[in-house]
């Protein structure tokens, strides 16, 4: 049941990400849920002529006071996203000086009210 419940709580947070970036930021989805052997990216965005890859991570809002959500993105998956980007612009045939950056978007959803609390790092990853 918790599987289920972090999935559930993964994919709202996305879908709100994906509001948020279209309708604040004005960015336009490319893509979602990129998936290759090194990783996998949740959000593909246009800022303007960069590309964006978005790392999303959203918590229920009940485990904030053990941690939060940023704290699941570690350099380890940092270097996956890394890769994973890299890969995504090679086989979609963007030019080799592409500009391109990692944000993340850090989420407490709280299921219950349907509230969300979002946070959002441009450059997470330099």
């Amino acid at each position: 049941m918790v599987k289920h419940n972090n999935i559930k709580t993964g994919n709202l947070g996305e879908d709100l990400v994906v509001k948020y970036l279209k309708k604040d930021l004005e960015f336009k989805i490319i893509d979602r849920n990129f998936s290759y052997k090194t990783g996998e990216i949740d959000i593909i965005a246009k800022d303007k002529r960069t590309v964006v890859f978005v790392e999303v991570k959203a918590l229920d809002a009940k485990y904030i006071e053990y941690f939060k959500p940023e704290e699941h993105f570690d350099y380890k998956k940092a270097q996956r996203v890394i890769k994973t980007a890299q890969v995504y612009l090679i086989k979609n045939n963007y030019p080799e000086d592409t500009d391109y950056r990692i944000d993340l978007a850090a989420l407490e959803i709280n299921n219950a009210n349907k509230v969300a609390r979002l946070r959002y790092y441009r450059n997470a990853v330099r």
